[in-house]
């Protein structure tokens, strides 16, 4: 029985009382984790004209929470689901950065589900995943209620050696609810798009993949509440494209698609990004090492008004570091301006590092720009076109697990505001927080 004697320490007893809740807590596939946090959260952001006061400006916080995940495989179907949820109850009542009324103790919670099928000749993969939380959004300079959706659904079938087809469908949607004062009251701004196509694939040698690719779409915008007039849009496509895949070596992809779109606005005055218009997409992955790989690619597909770009690289020069950094520009409808689109486009630099063997320490840094473009070629609708805001932010953080299911946190977040000096949402934001997790 010496191989089941607990280590000595202080946390020795402690030990054996989480493993026996771990144990309660699962159920068959279905495994339950709660968690527990404790701690004191400073930040100097005043939201909804309070005053901030030395006494308003910080508050110590619980935050209980919990995770289900569920898993189970049925001959050649799995099935995922997962659930993560919680909230931060502030015992300050007037702590100025955790709102008043019910933006107080913002509620968060996320739901992922998962359903595939693998045969000998096809394979399906369903994915659905939703959010809800609620906190402070540096664009807006307001508290922000948010649920989003997505969904995936991928059916692929082998017909030959060199042939497959295929079909695939999307949705994704956005709610927001601005809160705004008692005096312009909340405002929402909604969006949502759906899409749809078909493919078929030649496979023209081991490393060279031909595919031509049917696709159709349409992007929404609603928006409503509060002091401003109901307003909605819409923006629908129908695209051809033509792709080729090359693999040069083991390590390095190349890839490129070549197309034609009928892209067409609805609600929308001398529509100005619509009609005929080309579509094309270039990719380029290289993975040199273990260690060490880079990704880069740049679209204009769909019911887009710019190019999207992603660049992404990671490094790990040593077993306990980390460096990863991302470039990007994407673009969706405005949540807040009719027939507007955002482009948005910024970069991420992330550093890791363990610290002897529990403690672990992480760096961050990174800003993004937004830039405002009107589907309008109307007079009106051009005023604010072109106009672009941004902000930076830093955070570092540092992690001490000092057991499996219990770890001090520290964090240190700054925002610098969004410099669109017209707005209400140019609020510069310092948040410390330091907390004692349990998580079984």
């Amino acid at each position: 029985m010496l191989g089941l004697k607990a280590e000595p320490g202080p946390l020795a007893p402690l030990e054996g009382i989480a493993n026996t809740i771990r144990d309660g807590l699962k159920l068959g596939p279905l495994d339950i984790h709660p968690g527990l946090g404790l701690g004191w959260e400073y930040s100097n952001t005043s939201l909804n004209s309070q005053s901030n006061t030395p006494s308003s400006n910080s508050s110590f916080f619980v935050s209980p929470n919990i995770a289900l995940s569920y898993t189970r495989e049925i001959g050649n179907w799995n099935v995922r689901a997962a659930y993560g949820g919680g909230f931060n109850y502030y015992l300050n009542p007037n702590y100025t950065a955790a709102g008043v009324g019910n933006q107080r103790n913002p509620f968060y919670n996320t739901l992922s589900l998962g359903l595939g099928y693998l045969g000998s000749r096809q394979k399906i993969d369903l994915q659905v995943q939703g959010s809800y939380g609620s906190g402070f959004n540096v664009l807006n300079g307001t508290n922000t209620a948010t649920a989003n959706l997505s969904s995936n659904l991928h059916w692929e079938y082998i017909l030959t050696t060199y042939t497959n087809v295929g079909a695939y469908a999307a949705y994704t949607s956005t709610l927001n609810s601005f809160f705004q004062n008692s005096n312009t009251g909340s405002n929402s701004g909604d969006s949502a798009s759906v899409s749809g196509g078909a493919y078929a694939d030649w496979f023209a040698t081991g490393k060279t993949r031909l595919r031509l690719d049917f696709s159709a779409g349409e992007n929404t915008q609603s928006l409503g509440g509060g002091q401003s007039s109901s307003s909605s849009a819409n923006r629908s496509y129908a695209q051809i494209l033509l792709s080729l895949k090359y693999k040069i070596t083991e390590k390095f992809d190349v890839g490129a698609g070549l197309g034609v779109r009928d892209v067409k606005d609805g609600n929308t005055v001398d529509p100005k990004y619509a009609g005929i218009l080309p579509s094309y997409t270039l990719n380029v992955s290289y993975r040199p090492t273990e260690k060490t790989g880079i990704s880069a690619g740049v679209s204009l597909v769909g019911a887009n008004v710019r190019p999207s770009f992603n660049l992404t690289g990671s490094w790990q020069p040593r077993v306990n570091t980390g460096l990863s950094f991302s470039v990007y520009q994407g673009q969706g409808f405005s949540g807040t301006v009719a027939e507007q689109v955002q482009v948005s486009r910024g970069a991420v630099i992330n550093l890791t590092e363990k610290l002897f063997s529990k403690i672990d320490v992480g760096l961050s840094a990174g800003w993004e720009q937004t830039e405002n473009l009107s589907l309008s070629n109307a007079p009106g609708a051009q005023q604010n076109s072109g106009n672009t805001s941004s902000y930076g932010f830093a955070m570092g953080t540092m992690q001490w697990r000092f057991a499996e299911w219990a770890y001090w946190q520290g964090q240190l977040y700054y925002a610098s505001g969004n410099n669109n000096t017209t707005a209400a949402a140019n609020t510069p934001e310092t948040r410390v927080t330091i907390s004692f997790n349990l998580a079984f």
